[in-house]
């Protein structure tokens, strides 16, 4: 909602970098700037008064930004980038896509689930990352295009089928052609 800055902090968010690959970096206060800077080899902005100061950076953080993206892009890899910062102790991790995720070794293998799915069979995703001893999650797999229309309209405002049929024939509703297809007690 923000874009690409936070609105407390600054350098904070989403930063380009090599391989089309995005890193997000957090700093919260000068102490991890000024690291990073020197880091960046960049120490005339220290000097510099837009930047001293946090409430400094706030200003111009989308020029804080650019610099920092032109930093990491010259580096050859977004995994070069991440290993120098986080040898500097910067908060900073790589923006994973779903199946990276899903082979990173810091994926536990309990967090690949197997959801079924109509048609085209087991489907493999990625679980939901909290974990509650007394309130476990479950993965399900996403529904088709008005798949509920007709229960959830049925139930809450007590819709009978002619109704829904003329609903459906006007246009007004609307449901993926697959669903008249369903066996809805096996598919959910």
């Amino acid at each position: 909602r923000a874009g690409r800055a936070h609105h407390l902090a600054c350098p904070w968010g989403t930063f380009k970098g090599p391989e089309g690959k995005y890193l997000v970096i957090m700093m919260m206060g000068d102490g991890p700037w000024e690291k990073l800077v020197k880091l960046m080899g960049r120490e005339d902005i220290l000097t510099d008064t837009r930047y001293t100061y946090l409430e400094d950076r706030m200003k111009p953080k989308y020029e804080v930004h650019d610099i920092i993206e032109d930093y990491l892009m010259g580096f050859e890899t977004a995994e070069e980038a991440y290993q120098v910062l986080k040898a500097e102790r910067i908060m900073v991790g790589i923006v994973l896509d779903p199946w990276e995720v899903a082979t990173h070794p810091q994926t536990p293998p309990d967090m690949i689930q197997s959801i079924p799915y109509p048609y085209s069979g087991d489907q493999q995703t990625i679980a939901t990352t909290p974990r509650f001893s007394l309130t476990p999650t479950q993965v399900g797999r996403a529904p088709f295009v008005g798949e509920h229309n007709r229960s959830l309209l049925r139930e809450m405002i007590g819709l009978d089928d002619a109704e829904l049929d003329r609903l459906h024939a006007v246009g007004a509703l609307f449901e993926d052609d697959t669903v008249i297809h369903l066996d809805t007690a096996g598919a959910e």
